[in-house]
């Protein structure tokens, strides 16, 4: 009899250690690495600076986890019994929670969540915890407590072996150990132009071109400011989301999803005609966007973007908390997710911020380092008020022999949720998307500064106005390929805006530029014209289940889904 007890304390000592170290390889270990493996781009941090601080929090965790079920054991082998099987039923439930249920979630974009709608997914929150421990009380009446307590050691222990197997086999395919190299997008030549030739795209998140014609009515100036513009009404982005669709608009490089998404972007830059041919006729590229492959040399060769190093370091407190709670939001139960939120994703937890180093200055003006751009609204505002229009050749020493154009690509946050500005630009809680559509429209003060500047710099630029994609206020991701698209071209003018309802495509763009930059007008720039008939390929991003880019084909008008095939 003593020997049984002895034996049966041995067990218990064993899978107390097993319970530990799963449920803190889940937690500290598991779910933020799969996230950030997953994620990678998301996320200013990388695997070497993550480990220095989720190692220890594993290890300690495990050490407290442990000492709590010993001092239960000791306590009274119920008070033990209770807490483990407690501990396994909240680890298989984390594990079904998150990787069966997170597609029920909405999306974390800074929008206030309407939780009263989802009560659904508390009933299968509920329901996951009532199943598991039914499962172990019926285990536990048929073939008693300690095969119960054997079967949930290996359980948690097969489990967590094959999690960390599936942790490094993701890691591996998505290059995520590797130590992150930071390419500082800095605010370098921001408004230096040439007076021979300039390309110039604003790139304005999310503005679907409904929306945009909706605008227009209700701000007739607009039509004013855009005169010598052409409207193209009928234009298809190729992609529904931002990562996808800047680096097919610089390259026409498709993703087809048959690689690594950082290897396709890197292979869009690198065979970019677009960038070839600004790089080999001697332009100054200003390329204001954090959408670049880092391991590309041929971004450095841009004006704005430089090597770097990152002087970060995450205050641990507040990195834990915020690491804590987007990995809650996709595992912990259904009622304690509200706790969970980091509004819009903690900009401090994705962001790099201002603190960079380590690139030379190579440009224009003072020898400091530059600031790095920022892309919303507001910020592109006041950096726009603050703007001394100029001639960039002027601060070239020795001066060139002749003067050296300009591309100049400007993301900025456009309609993109949340919908913090009024028409405006003053910060709101009552914003709309039109206000912020409204709000993004600085682009009429940017002409108005190039005017007064040099009407010479404004009649040899080629501006482009366009969104990366569409917006669906519904969320309807099929409603997503209908983007603004506004060209002028080098030396137009016109009495009136034109518009064109020619069905052209994102597919188009390269041609787009070759012929703009050759001197042609914008509606010489396209083969398409209106009345013309075209089926045209995009892709539509789905969530859960697939996570995935979906090819569709377009019979009809860029903005009827009623039109859209889907063919994959």
């Amino acid at each position: 009899m003593k020997s049984e007890s002895r034996k049966i304390e041995k067990n218990s000592i064993i899978a107390s250690v097993v319970e530990a170290v799963a449920l803190s390889f889940f937690v500290f270990l598991y779910a933020p690495l799969e996230i950030y493996f997953t994620n990678k781009v998301e996320f200013w941090f990388d695997f070497p600076m993550m480990i220095r601080i989720d190692l220890p929090l594993f290890l300690i965790s495990m050490v407290l986890i442990f000492g709590v079920l010993l001092l239960a054991h000791l306590i009274h082998k119920n008070v033990y019994r209770a807490l483990f099987l407690a501990g396994s039923v909240f680890y298989f439930a984390l594990y079904m929670e998150g990787t069966f249920f997170s597609g029920f979630l909405p999306k974390t974009d800074g929008r206030q969540i309407d939780w009263a709608a989802l009560g659904s997914h508390r009933f299968i929150s509920l329901g996951i915890y009532a199943f598991l421990i039914a499962v172990i009380v019926v285990l536990i009446r048929l073939i008693k407590y300690k095969k119960t307590e054997e079967i949930l050691k290996y359980g948690l222990g097969g489990l967590t072996l094959v999690l960390l197997i599936t942790l490094i086999t993701v890691g591996i395919r998505n290059d995520g150990f590797a130590k992150k190299q930071v390419a500082a997008v800095t605010k370098r030549g921001e408004f230096e132009f040439s007076s021979t030739q300039n390309v110039i795209v604003f790139l304005i998140d999310a503005v679907d071109a409904s929306a945009f014609e909706r605008v227009l009515a209700e701000y007739p100036e607009y039509n004013e400011e855009f005169k010598d513009f052409t409207y193209f009404s009928n234009m298809l982005s190729s992609y529904t989301q931002t990562n996808n669709s800047v680096p097919h608009m610089v390259s026409g490089v498709w993703d087809d999803g048959s690689e690594n998404y950082l290897d396709y972007r890197e292979r869009a830059f690198d065979e970019s005609p677009l960038f070839d041919r600004l790089i080999n006729e001697g332009y100054r590229i200003g390329f204001y966007d954090d959408c670049v492959p880092t391991e590309c040399e041929k971004v450095y060769k841009f004006q704005n973007i430089k090597h770097a190093s990152t002087n970060k370091r995450p205050e641990v407190k507040s990195f834990v908390k915020n690491q804590l709670e987007l990995v809650g939001y996709r595992y912990a139960p259904f009622d304690l997710k509200r706790f969970c939120i980091i509004d819009n994703i903690n900009a401090e937890f994705l962001s790099v911020g201002d603190e960079v180093t380590g690139f030379a200055s190579n440009g224009v003006g003072d020898n400091e380092a530059a600031k790095l751009y920022d892309y919303h609204n507001d910020a592109f505002w006041e950096d726009l008020r603050a703007a001394g229009f100029r001639d960039m050749t002027r601060d070239l020493w020795p001066p060139p022999r002749e003067e050296v154009p300009c591309f100049r690509w400007y993301h900025i946050e456009g309609g993109h949720v949340p919908f913090i500005y009024d028409e405006k630009m003053n910060i709101t809680d009552e914003g709309s998307y039109e206000q912020n559509i409204a709000a993004s429209m600085m682009m009429a003060m940017y002409i108005k500064r190039m005017l007064e500047a040099d009407k010479k710099v404004y009649d040899n630029s080629i501006i482009i106005i366009t969104a990366d994609h569409g917006f669906s206020e519904e969320d309807i991701v099929e409603d997503r390929n209908h983007p603004i698209f506004m060209v002028k071209g080098i030396d137009e003018h016109h009495v009136a805006m034109k518009t064109s309802d020619a069905p052209v495509s994102f597919e188009d763009l390269q041609e787009m530029f070759m012929r703009l930059m050759d001197g042609a007008g914008a509606e010489e720039a396209f083969d398409w014209h209106e009345g013309d008939v075209r089926d045209r390929q995009c892709y539509v991003y789905y969530n859960a289940p697939l996570w995935t880019n979906v090819k569709h084909v377009q019979h009809g008008h860029a903005g009827d889904r009623s039109t859209l095939e889907r063919v994959e």
